[in-house]
């Protein structure tokens, strides 16, 4: 019932405390009369027609969303990157942050012909209407058939360059490309860190728990 109060803006408030105290009343001869604010606290329910109550919710809810974001920063930059190469850093850079934001990324698999791993990257972003610098790939070569191999690439896109308008609209067009083929799923951003070549894996996991703290308050 608080909870439809709150939707309706407090417009039963009164036929709340009413109900509440006939309940107390009948049972309790002795029944002090209770306000509305009583009741809200004893049912742990927040009283979302009270702006003061709404403020001070939103500003802890702001203060936790800050304090987890800024361990989390700090448990990603604890990560080691001596051994990554410049490709791999930046990965890691907008892997963590999705992580920290509880966002997924867009991972798409491409099956092509090229001349070579960094024409068959370039190759996928371009069929998907984007660009190098809006994710990363990698490329596997499957078979060579005369001066073209198969490649494998694997995709992942930045959701702070590709939204998931752009990224839906990035699939419907490669989809449609009948030279190669392509498949798309959503992924655990900290699952594809976890995957990076070198990657000091307990490092990793300190920033999994601190990351998934954040998430949960952003």
């Amino acid at each position: 019932m608080l909870m439809i109060n709150n939707k309706c803006q407090g417009s039963l408030s009164a036929k709340i405390v009413d109900v509440f105290n006939a309940m107390g009343a009948a049972e309790d001869e002795d029944w002090t009369d209770v306000t509305l604010a009583q009741i809200y606290e004893d049912q742990g329910v927040v009283d979302e027609s009270d702006a003061t109550k709404l403020a001070a919710q939103a500003a802890e809810k702001a203060k936790l969303a800050e304090t987890t974001t800024a361990d989390a920063t700090t448990a990603k930059e604890a990560i080691p990157t001596a051994d990554l190469s410049e490709a791999d850093k930046a990965k890691l850079d907008f892997l963590a942050a999705a992580a920290i934001a509880g966002q997924t990324v867009k991972k798409v698999v491409v099956t092509l012909d090229a001349a070579d791993e960094t024409t068959a990257c370039a190759d996928s972003f371009d069929k998907m209407g984007l660009t190098s610098a809006d994710g990363a790939c990698t490329a596997t070569a499957a078979r060579r058939r005369n001066l073209l191999a198969s490649y494998s690439t694997s995709v992942l896109l930045d959701p702070a360059k590709v939204d998931e308008t752009a990224a839906a609209a990035a699939v419907t067009k490669i989809a449609a490309d009948t030279t190669v083929t392509a498949t798309a799923t959503d992924e655990n951003p900290v699952d594809e860190i976890e995957n990076i070549p070198e990657i000091d894996t307990t490092a990793v996991a300190t920033f999994k728990t601190s990351a998934a703290a954040a998430a949960d308050a952003n």
